[in-house]
């Protein structure tokens, strides 16, 4: 009798397991890169298994977080996930289990994993014959050029990123358009002067965008999020698919610009750091944010739901509600001087119900629930909440608290 079929697991690499891992990754190389590069090539990518080699993956100086996938028991895929660079490093799949579902168990671990340590986006360097399967998951393209390998062989590549937290334009508008509703006093504290040259960050549909644009200002607006930039380019605005810790610019902006935004990004000093790079010395950086105790009650009920169900709750929390003492630190650090920084508590209204708002802004909580387990837990949180954010005429009013400051670009 034949025997029942075991699914596809992932696990974590064990300590023994280093030579495993290199062959998985080097069968992988050998038998599905043949039909997009040269023997040059694979000769350069392919890792020789000796001492040497095992010595430093042992080490792992980059601190990767390492999987190992298994079909019916037997190891056929590696992942690597880095944390501090907010990078998928590796996926290799065993020719012989390709196109068996290991690819994207491994993947979809890794975002799982990327999403509990506070994460909210991926890049990664990819193959041009991996291409398609990255696109398949939701990642797109954001360079091609070459990587050199151990042997000098320039090969072309693929620099990919991907959004966990994601955005529909569509049902932004619909649930969430009070927040650039609410952007009027940021705008005012930015106080935007025609023929100024203004960056804004996190610029989402483009509707703040479009208004700077209207006061005669030169902007370019820059989100993480492929779908929120193509509605943005439909107001004819100058957009462009970009994580606001990878900014490239260099002294070209009078302003930078961000509304309901900062909290999303957990790695504030290095952000923190390219808008200051960003802007010419005396330039203003004007932003508005969630602030400590931000959502609060929201947080809470997700958190403790997600323990109950023996899932580690606060692990998912994908924002960075902080103090003003501690983002003046951070502005001070990364070379600004703070003109004025404070907490603003905002009780805010929600257009609908709450699950409308964590379908929207709470997608880490439970993205890998089961869709029937999904509405379990959400209409639980929901219940926790009924009696804190909903007023007597039914109205759901959000527990926001916003940070506002202005800081100006040192020398």
């Amino acid at each position: 009798m034949e025997s029942a079929r075991q699914p596809i697991t992932v696990r974590p690499l064990r300590a023994d397991e280093e030579r495993l891992y290199m062959e998985i990754v080097n069968s992988a190389i050998l038998g599905l890169a043949r039909s997009h590069y040269s023997p040059d090539a694979i000769a350069g990518w392919v890792v020789p298994i000796n001492e040497e080699t095992l010595g430093n993956l042992a080490r792992n100086e980059e601190h990767e977080i390492r999987l190992i996938a298994e079909l019916d028991g037997e190891p056929v895929g590696i992942g690597a996930l880095i944390l501090e660079r907010s990078e998928l490093r590796a996926c290799y799949v065993s020719p012989k289990a390709a196109r068996r579902g290991c690819g994207s168990a491994l993947v979809r671990e890794i975002e799982r994993l990327a999403l509990e340590n506070g994460l909210t986006r991926l890049e990664l360097a990819g193959s041009l014959n991996a291409e398609p399967f990255y696109a398949a998951h939701g990642y797109h393209v954001r360079e091609r050029s070459d990587v050199v390998l151990r042997n000098g062989y320039r090969m072309a590549a693929v620099w990919m990123e991907k959004n966990l937290q994601t955005w529909d334009p569509a049902n932004y508008s619909r649930t969430a358009r009070f927040v650039s509703d609410l952007g009027a006093p940021v705008l005012e504290l930015l106080a935007p002067r025609p023929g100024e040259r203004i960056l804004d960050l996190g610029c989402g549909d483009g509707v703040l965008t479009k208004q700077l644009v209207d006061h005669g200002c030169q902007v370019v607006g820059i989100d993480s999020s492929p779908a929120q930039i193509e509605a943005a380019r439909t107001h004819g605005l100058d957009a462009h698919v970009m994580a606001a810790e990878d900014l490239p610019f260099q002294r070209e902006f009078d302003a930078v610009f961000s509304n309901a935004v900062l909290h999303w990004i957990k790695r504030a000093d290095p952000m923190l750091a390219a808008v200051q790079r960003a802007l010419r010395p005396g330039g203003r950086f004007v932003a508005e944010c969630g602030g400590y105790g931000c959502v609060d009650q929201v947080r809470t009920a997700l958190v403790g739901a997600l323990n109950r169900r023996g899932i580690d709750g606060e692990a998912r929390v994908p924002w960075y509600f902080p103090t003003p003492a501690d983002y003046q630190r951070r502005l001070e650090r990364a070379g600004f001087h703070v003109n004025s920084i404070a907490l603003i508590p905002r009780p805010t209204p929600l257009p609908g119900d709450i699950i409308d708002w964590l379908e929207t802004f709470a997608q880490s909580f439970f993205h890998d629930l089961p869709p029937e387990a999904r509405s379990e837990y959400l209409h639980e949180v929901r219940a926790l909440l009924e009696p804190q954010l909903r007023d007597a005429t039914g109205i759901w009013v959000a527990d926001y608290v916003r940070l506002r400051f202005v800081a100006t670009a040192q020398p």
